[in-house]
């Protein structure tokens, strides 16, 4: 069961905040507010887990005390990933079986793609490996080339050389 009131005050530890005057002062509302949420023991998770990705604090940290405070620092694709491993907890706490079969599937998915990927950058690989063999043996065969057109006068000579020897 989620305690507004220890919640409230992980959010003040973190900003250092000694009274709820000044939290409701920061988010911009009434410390009537904020004493309401610890007397009804409700919370306004969407100012929260704004609060939380904003501050990079961790949702486990923030509603459960548990863990560590902030999340590590992440860019671009990571802090997808990690989004959707937090949305992945909170399935998977909520007993919901249709949800968890879900994500299962959804987890089974993004292994193959994953896999898929990884296959595909050793194709890369091997592919620019050939083309690389392949231009070592263009320029081989261009050169070969080019030596026999110079050496066509001499050939020449040497053939006419030895049809008159006959």
């Amino acid at each position: 069961m989620l305690i507004s009131s220890e919640i409230i005050d992980r959010v003040l530890k973190y900003k250092n905040f000694k009274t709820d005057a000044k939290l409701a002062d920061y988010w911009n509302i009434t410390p009537t507010t904020v004493t309401n949420w610890r007397k009804r023991n409700s919370i306004p998770f969407e100012r929260i887990i704004t609060f939380c990705e904003d501050e990079g604090i961790s949702l486990d940290y923030i509603f459960t005390g548990k863990g560590e405070m902030t999340r590590k620092d992440v860019e671009g694709d990571n802090q997808e990933i990690s989004k959707l491993l937090e949305e992945a907890r909170k399935v998977l706490r909520s007993g919901n079986k249709v949800a968890h079969e879900a994500l299962e599937a959804g987890i089974r998915y993004i292994t193959q793609t994953i896999d898929d990927l990884e296959n595909m950058e050793e194709t890369k690989k091997r592919q620019k490996n050939m083309e690389s063999r392949m231009a070592s043996l263009e320029a081989r065969l261009k050169k070969s080339e080019e030596i026999r057109k110079e050496d066509l006068p001499e050939l020449r000579e040497e053939l006419l050389k030895l049809r008159a020897i006959k």
